[in-house]
């Protein structure tokens, strides 16, 4: 039975190495259970910031990978990737605090 997958990215101000362009956005790739590839892009102008829901996934183990990229297409720093096991209906989530910074000036 396919189901709706919510994928949110949490980030960490990181300063850009000098080999790359500007930040433009972070590329989300989700491989579900039966091999099927989708893909989103966030930049935090989503809402809620840093969301991206994925339709029709397919059951079974699948994973997601984020990968920052430049204005020019290049890739930022090291991918991160977390699986999943879709079994059922997904858990309805929230976007729970999860750390705060606190800048004095």
């Amino acid at each position: 039975m396919p189901n709706t997958v919510t994928v949110v990215v949490a980030v960490t101000t990181t300063n850009l190495p000098s080999t790359n362009a500007a930040y433009a956005s972070t590329t989300l790739t989700l491989t579900d259970g039966a091999g099927t590839v989708q893909s989103a892009s966030v930049n935090g102008t989503e809402s809620p910031p840093w969301t991206a829901v994925f339709g029709n996934v397919a059951a079974g183990n699948g994973a997601v990978v984020a990968q920052a990229v430049d204005s020019a297409g290049a890739a930022i720093g090291a991918s991160i990737s977390q699986g999943f096991d879709e079994t059922g209906p997904v858990q309805a989530t929230y976007p729970a605090p999860s750390g705060l910074t606190v800048t004095l000036s």
